[in-house]
Protein backbone atom coordinates (compact mmCIF):
# COMPACT_ATOMS: atom_id res chain seq x y z
CA UNK A 1 0.00 0.00 0.00
CA UNK A 2 1.32 3.33 -1.20
CA UNK A 3 1.32 6.62 1.43
CA UNK A 4 -1.35 7.82 -1.13
CA UNK A 5 -3.49 4.32 -0.79
CA UNK A 6 -3.65 4.57 3.61
CA UNK A 7 -6.50 5.06 5.16
CA UNK A 8 -7.43 8.24 7.33
CA UNK A 9 -8.78 7.18 10.94
CA UNK A 10 -12.05 7.40 11.67
CA UNK A 11 -12.00 8.85 15.58
CA UNK A 12 -9.09 11.51 17.20
CA UNK A 13 -8.09 9.73 20.31
CA UNK A 14 -7.71 11.77 23.35
CA UNK A 15 -6.69 11.11 27.47
CA UNK A 16 -8.51 13.53 29.43
CA UNK A 17 -7.53 15.19 32.42
CA UNK A 18 -10.11 16.92 34.90
CA UNK A 19 -9.01 20.26 36.02
CA UNK A 20 -10.72 21.81 39.24
CA UNK A 21 -12.04 24.55 38.05
CA UNK A 22 -11.42 24.48 34.33
CA UNK A 23 -12.23 23.20 31.06
CA UNK A 24 -10.69 19.38 30.63
CA UNK A 25 -7.49 18.98 28.88
CA UNK A 26 -7.47 16.94 26.15
CA UNK A 27 -4.11 15.36 25.34
CA UNK A 28 -3.86 13.31 22.08
CA UNK A 29 -2.93 9.91 22.29
CA UNK A 30 -3.70 7.63 18.85
CA UNK A 31 -6.35 7.24 16.95
CA UNK A 32 -9.38 4.55 16.01
CA UNK A 33 -10.14 2.63 13.15
CA UNK A 34 -14.17 1.35 12.26
CA UNK A 35 -14.00 -2.22 11.32
CA UNK A 36 -16.19 -4.15 8.83
CA UNK A 37 -17.94 -5.53 11.53
CA UNK A 38 -18.24 -2.47 13.35
CA UNK A 39 -15.35 -2.98 16.26
CA UNK A 40 -13.37 -0.02 16.67
CA UNK A 41 -9.73 -0.29 17.13
CA UNK A 42 -8.06 2.45 19.04
CA UNK A 43 -4.46 2.87 18.48
CA UNK A 44 -2.03 4.81 20.88
CA UNK A 45 1.17 6.16 21.02
CA UNK A 46 1.06 7.51 24.72
CA UNK A 47 -0.43 5.30 27.58
CA UNK A 48 -2.43 7.51 29.18
CA UNK A 49 -2.39 8.13 33.24
CA UNK A 50 -6.07 8.33 33.42
CA UNK A 51 -8.79 5.69 32.79
CA UNK A 52 -11.02 7.87 30.38
CA UNK A 53 -10.58 8.07 27.10
CA UNK A 54 -12.57 10.05 24.56
CA UNK A 55 -13.00 9.49 20.98
CA UNK A 56 -14.12 12.28 18.59
CA UNK A 57 -14.80 12.49 14.79
CA UNK A 58 -11.16 12.26 12.47
CA UNK A 59 -10.33 16.12 12.80
CA UNK A 60 -13.55 17.01 14.56
CA UNK A 61 -14.39 19.32 17.20
CA UNK A 62 -13.58 18.28 20.57
CA UNK A 63 -16.91 18.02 22.82
CA UNK A 64 -17.67 21.69 24.60
CA UNK A 65 -18.79 19.74 27.72
CA UNK A 66 -17.86 15.82 28.68
CA UNK A 67 -19.75 13.79 31.30
CA UNK A 68 -17.03 12.07 33.37
CA UNK A 69 -18.86 9.35 35.03
CA UNK A 70 -19.47 5.89 34.01
CA UNK A 71 -23.53 5.12 33.10
CA UNK A 72 -24.84 3.19 35.04
CA UNK A 73 -26.06 0.80 32.37
CA UNK A 74 -24.51 -1.42 30.33
CA UNK A 75 -21.83 -0.60 27.93
CA UNK A 76 -22.74 -0.15 24.24
CA UNK A 77 -18.96 -1.70 23.80
CA UNK A 78 -16.84 -3.77 25.55
CA UNK A 79 -13.18 -2.54 25.53
CA UNK A 80 -10.55 -5.17 25.17
CA UNK A 81 -6.99 -5.99 25.24
CA UNK A 82 -6.44 -8.04 22.43
CA UNK A 83 -3.17 -10.50 22.17
CA UNK A 84 -2.17 -12.49 19.14
CA UNK A 85 0.03 -15.62 19.42
CA UNK A 86 0.93 -18.86 17.67
CA UNK A 87 -0.15 -22.17 18.95
CA UNK A 88 0.65 -25.52 17.67
CA UNK A 89 1.21 -23.46 14.43
CA UNK A 90 -1.69 -21.58 14.67
CA UNK A 91 -2.74 -18.17 14.96
CA UNK A 92 -4.91 -17.69 17.96
CA UNK A 93 -6.00 -14.69 19.68
CA UNK A 94 -6.79 -14.08 23.60
CA UNK A 95 -9.39 -11.32 24.71
CA UNK A 96 -9.62 -9.98 27.99
CA UNK A 97 -12.73 -7.05 28.73
CA UNK A 98 -10.90 -4.07 30.91
CA UNK A 99 -13.39 -1.83 30.43
CA UNK A 100 -16.38 0.03 28.53
CA UNK A 101 -17.18 2.63 26.17
CA UNK A 102 -20.46 4.53 26.30
CA UNK A 103 -21.47 6.53 23.07
CA UNK A 104 -22.49 9.96 24.08
CA UNK A 105 -23.36 13.32 21.69
CA UNK A 106 -20.81 13.80 19.53
CA UNK A 107 -18.34 11.13 20.97
CA UNK A 108 -17.53 7.60 22.91
CA UNK A 109 -16.65 7.62 26.06
CA UNK A 110 -14.25 4.98 27.18
CA UNK A 111 -13.35 3.96 30.55
CA UNK A 112 -11.04 1.41 31.48
CA UNK A 113 -10.22 -0.71 34.85
CA UNK A 114 -6.23 -1.53 32.87
CA UNK A 115 -4.29 0.18 30.78
CA UNK A 116 -2.72 -2.30 27.85
CA UNK A 117 1.04 -1.04 27.90
CA UNK A 118 0.84 -2.46 23.54
CA UNK A 119 -0.69 0.69 22.78
CA UNK A 120 -3.85 -1.11 21.26
CA UNK A 121 -7.80 -1.26 22.65
CA UNK A 122 -10.61 -3.14 20.66
CA UNK A 123 -14.05 -1.95 21.56
CA UNK A 124 -16.59 -4.46 20.46
CA UNK A 125 -20.02 -4.89 21.14
CA UNK A 126 -20.37 -7.49 24.12
CA UNK A 127 -21.82 -10.25 22.11
CA UNK A 128 -19.33 -10.09 19.35
CA UNK A 129 -16.51 -11.21 20.71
Amino acid sequence: MSDSEKRLPDYQAYAVRIRAGLPSKFIPIGAGFLGKSGTITVMYDEIPVTPHIVLTEWKGEKPAALNHSRPEHEPEYNACSVRVFTAKGEAKTYWKTIGGAYTREGYISVFLDAIPTCGKIVLCRPDEK
